[in-house]
């Protein structure tokens, strides 16, 4: 390593370092405990996991996330709800964090290690996944879960498909398109269902387990099946976008279904076509899921991590110094577009994001295989030999 690379080996350390402090300040202000925000969710998970330890219904108090994911926060219940929301605060943090190293790493950044730091306080203190830390949110569990399913996709397809079964039982809506592509792509490279089989007995093992802890939970879903509360003027949902631009619900569902269907095609024939790589293939799956799910907020876009990742190293390659402007401007648009605790329409233009990630993973992807395909430049190539 030459003294240029150890330079900013220390100057990115030293960034992490700083910005890591940050966080954790910010994290652990008294002002702002973890669970203290008005209407915060760890609240509700904490009371769904009690009311489901105790009488087998988890929906009393506004829990709306499938039941094996309460039996999964049972340990919880035996604390505090005080210690309790200091304990999920410090897996999550810690969640965090391991997807600040799991994504440079797979999107290829040349020394990936000096950047987990800066990364890792940059996702602690992005606005979108900050605010799900102090509200308690199980986004950042979810998007450890699914991206280190695209780190095991490749090598250990059953180790992803367990991965995404824990992910699937606390938000299902955002990694079942992820599930999917990743079986197909399996399917696809090595005729094999190893992904899907692993993901089908996950789930299928968490539901029997929630079944026998409380098998009362069984006679509460024969009486009455939970219902979700009314989300619609705080979602960032395009479904809630469109019935609001329309003015009108009918049409709103009736254009969301149709766009929906329209840009699943059309991921599924880039990827049919091109024959993407696991990484941005992922990257774009992530990105639709933002796209078309009806019910997806701020902190939900913790998700975005890896695609954001391998869509800037992409872009800071890009010759005649444009790249890292281009990275800069997209880092600009990540930290200010999704912006939470914000229930007007402006909101809704947090559906920027995932669009433009996707659209930019599709064209890098097609200019990487065309620069392969072509190869060096004649001033890049060797000069020939001439033969003596």
């Amino acid at each position: 390593m030459g003294r240029a690379d150890r330079r900013s080996g220390i100057l990115l350390t030293a960034l992490g370092v700083v910005l890591a402090g940050l966080a954790l300040v910010s994290a652990l202000d008294p002002d702002h405990p973890p669970g203290s925000v008005e209407g915060n969710d760890f609240v509700v998970f904490y009371e769904g996991a009690r009311g489901y330890t105790l009488t087998g219904n988890p929906y009393g108090a506004g829990f709306v996330s499938p039941a094996p994911f309460a039996f999964l926060l049972v340990p919880l219940v035996t604390l505090t709800p005080t210690a309790a929301a200091s304990v999920w605060l410090g897996l999550s943090v810690a969640a965090l964090t391991a997807i600040a190293a799991a994504s440079p790493w797979l999107a290829a950044i040349p020394r990936w290690p000096v950047g987990v730091l800066p990364l890792a306080g940059l996702l602690c203190l992005w606005p979108a996944s900050a605010y799900g830390l102090l509200l308690g949110q199980s986004s950042a569990a979810v998007g450890l879960c699914a991206t280190l399913a695209v780190a095991a996709a490749r090598g250990r397809p059953a180790v992803a498909g367990a991965l995404l079964g824990f992910a699937v039982v606390a938000k299902p809506h955002l990694v079942v398109l992820l599930a999917a592509g990743l079986a197909c792509q399996e399917w696809r490279d090595r005729r094999r269902c190893d992904l899907a089989r692993a993901l089908l007995v996950t789930g299928i093992g968490l539901v029997g387990a929630t079944a026998l802890y409380s098998r009362r939970w069984i006679e509460v879903l024969s009486r009455e099946l939970p219902t979700s509360w009314n989300y619609w003027g705080s979602t960032i949902g395009s479904n809630v976008f469109l019935s609001a631009a329309l003015e009108d619900r009918t049409a709103g569902w009736f254009v969301w279904a149709s766009l929906a269907a329209a840009l699943l095609v059309g991921v599924a024939v880039w990827w049919w076509r091109d024959a993407p790589a696991v990484e941005p293939f992922a990257g774009a799956l992530l990105a639709a899921s933002l796209l078309v799910t009806p019910y997806a907020y701020p902190h939900d876009y913790v998700l975005l991590a890896l695609p954001l990742v391998w869509v800037a190293g992409r872009l800071w390659e890009l010759a005649r110094g444009l790249g890292p402007v281009l990275v800069v401007g997209l880092g600009g648009l990540a930290w200010f577009v999704p912006r939470p605790a914000l229930y007007d329409d402006e909101r809704f233009g947090a559906l920027l994001l995932p669009a433009v990630l996707l659209a930019l993973i599709v064209g890098l992807w097609a200019r990487q295989e065309r620069t392969q395909t072509v190869g060096p430049s004649d001033a890049q190539r060797p000069a020939r030999t001439q033969p003596r």
